[in-house]
């Protein structure tokens, strides 16, 4: 730029983001609702970056900082539902990093919960100050550092120029800062995802749900109740271990079976990449259909310039442009409807697909993790983590030993004869099972392609059937090890983070259904057993941690009024529910009065389960897990209540 030519600047109160047209990326821009700030979203090959450029209110007034604060809201907003590989934002702050004003906290718990970087801070920062102000009655003049770069940290070792540019032909009282970055964007490309198909329970009406639990219910007579190994009650039998493998097995074997021959399933979509318009087919589709038809006959017609025909083929095309035109121009607001639609007819897939298609995600997967680049090493690299997680605390053979031999004595004493003991219930019934089944929630998918779903949608044979299971497992002291099995996806912690950095992906565990159905009817039997201290308010029913601050504040509240001086001692356990000792638990669990034979099928499928991790399809070898709580179970929480 000529610096000897005049531009005009912004109006007051507005912002611009500029870039080069030559410059080979694509520009979107980001629509927002404040005036104060302005976003663009760069695409260069397929690395994004996201630009924000804000002007943020100066006075600390009450109205004024929750302006500040909106707009700061706003832009969280923005970042969340725009991700991209790097985020910059710059502009007039109004805060000032060395002050303690109310704007300059909310600045800094900005910077702090968005995990980003203030370009300030890096060590070859060359800014005395971005702000000048003369007092006309003092003759002094303030300055200030209110301008300021927010960068992705990852951007941190980028920087090799931060600095204020102080020109003879600047005119404001602000001065003008560079931030220059030296990156590398490496177009790393993606794996992704493979489609599998499973079963679209949002197209199942009542008619093909009844054709399949009718379906399922005849091959469930391949499953013979009658079998003695259904009512052994030998606490101490060996033998009946492989039926109960088997009969778990056949179960989910007939519900599969059953499931993909009656249940529709979903498809792969064939949209080829094509960009989804909301609102087209409502308001665009019947126009093109029209204008499309028009136009081949006017091409079969010799392409007439006068007549019916053409004045026909015009007038389409004229009302299939301004069709698109109107959605392009209302997409927003035609989106809002939908969702709005959405909520007041309580059609949560309908919402939830319109801001999946807000947030713009993506089930591509880096392919590079930890320096690795092959699928089998990137997953190997998470399930060597968790390995090593899972079995950092352990147990001693010995002291295992000792806990079993407690448990083998009090069932042979008190089991069998245990009438009067509230907390030793030996029998589950049908009601029992019904009644868990009651209690899951719709749409949770196993690994293996059920659905809970599929269990709330089962007959009563069905129920039959897993009760019979259930109380096998429970006189034998055994559970399939297909129930035991769960499967860890790693998630993206940090979206701003370093997406090829292992230590930034959390692991969701896939269990099964059964095992949370059994876990439903263990904590409904067992509910004296499970009870915790009226002091402890996490994970229990109709409490919140909000009742434990009050609870804390007015213990410290009432020692003030009597003058006393209160002492706090907090506690932040790391991993703590991944790092439960299993002897110490079992142990509670048995001081607390639960029923022997329930603390042995526990134990059994603590000791027993194993872990898989799941990568962009590739499924790790299976691992022990020697302590922690089990990953997505329902009594998981409750038992880690009662360890600590």
């Amino acid at each position: 730029m000529n610096s000897a030519e005049i531009k005009a600047g912004r109006d007051y109160g507005g912002v611009a983001i500029c870039y080069h047209k030559k410059d080979k990326c694509i520009v979107e821009t980001i629509p927002t609702k404040s005036k104060n700030i302005c976003v663009q979203k760069i695409l260069i090959d397929k690395s994004s970056i996201l630009l924000i450029n804000a002007y943020m209110p100066c006075s600390d007034k009450r109205d004024a900082l929750d302006e500040y604060s909106s707009i700061l809201l706003e832009i969280s907003s923005i970042c969340l539902l725009n991700t991209a590989d790097f985020i910059i934002m710059g502009g007039d702050w109004n805060a000032d990093p060395s002050r303690h004003d109310g704007r300059t906290k909310l600045f800094k718990d900005f910077i702090r919960n968005e995990n980003l970087f203030n370009a300030y801070d890096t060590d070859i920062a060359d800014v005395p100050y971005t702000f000048n102000c003369r007092n006309n009655i003092t003759k002094r003049t303030s300055y200030s550092t209110l301008d300021h770069f927010l960068i992705s940290p990852s951007l941190k070792g980028s920087v090799n120029k931060y600095a204020c540019e102080f020109l003879d032909s600047n005119c404001s009282d602000h001065v003008p800062i560079i931030l220059s970055l030296d990156k590398e964007i490496h177009t790393h490309k993606t794996h992704a995802k493979e489609f599998k198909p499973s079963v679209a329970w949002h197209k199942c009406d009542n008619h093909k749900i009844g054709e399949y639990k009718i379906e399922f219910d005849k091959r469930l007579l391949q499953i013979d109740p009658t079998n003695e190994a259904w009512t052994c009650k030998d606490y101490k039998c060996t033998k009946h271990s492989e039926f109960i493998q088997k009969q778990h097995s056949k179960i989910i074997e007939l519900w599969l079976e059953a499931s993909s021959q009656y249940l529709p399933h979903t498809s792969e979509n064939a949209d080829n990449g094509h960009k989804i318009i909301p609102g087209w087919n409502e308001h665009v589709k019947e126009h093109k259909e029209n204008a499309k038809f028009w136009h081949e006959l006017w091409l079969q017609k010799g392409r007439p310039r006068q007549g019916d025909i053409a004045d026909m083929k015009r007038s389409s095309r004229l009302k299939y442009h301004y069709a698109i035109r109107y959605v392009t121009k209302e997409n927003i607001r035609l989106r809002n409807n939908r969702m709005g639609e959405a909520i007041a007819k309580n059609h949560d897939r309908s919402l939830w697909e319109e801001v999946r298609k807000m947030s713009k995600t993506t089930t591509s997967l880096p392919n590079m993790m930890d320096n690795k680049t092959d699928k089998d090493e990137i997953s190997i690299i998470f399930s060597e983590k968790y390995n090593t997680l899972y079995n950092s605390v352990g147990y001693k053979s010995r002291d295992m030993n000792i806990l079993q031999k407690d448990i083998e004595s009090r069932i042979e004493n008190g089991c069998p004869n245990n009438a009067e003991q509230s907390n030793h219930k030996h029998t589950i019934t049908v009601k029992e099972v019904k009644d868990a089944v009651d209690k899951l929630k719709y749409g949770k998918k196993e690994e293996n392609g059920l659905y809970s779903n599929h269990i709330k949608h089962g007959s009563e044979r069905l129920f039959v059937i897993l009760t019979l299971l259930f109380n096998c497992m429970l006189s034998h002291g055994i559970a399939p090890d297909e129930l035991l099995l769960g499967t860890m996806i790693p998630l993206i912690k940090d979206s701003r983070g370093k997406k090829q950095c292992s230590d930034n992906y959390r692991a969701l565990t896939i269990g099964t259904g059964l095992s949370k159905l059994l876990d439903i009817v263990i904590q409904n039997q067992q509910k004296d057993a499970l009870k915790t201290s009226d002091l402890q308010f996490g994970f229990k029913e109709k409490s919140s941690t909000t009742m434990c601050t009050l609870t804390v504040l007015e213990t410290i509240e009432y020692y003030k009024r009597q003058g006393s001086n209160v002492h706090v001692l907090l506690l932040d356990a790391s991993k703590a529910f991944d790092r439960v000792n299993y002897i110490k638990l079992f142990e509670k669990l048995l001081r607390k009065g639960m029923c022997p034979l329930t603390v042995r099928l526990l134990l059994n499928m603590y000791t027993k389960q194993k872990l898989q991790v799941k990568w962009n399809d590739i499924l790790t070898d299976k691992f022990d897990v020697t302590n922690g709580v089990r990953q997505g179970g329902v009594l998981s929480p409750l038992l880690f209540s009662i360890y600590v």
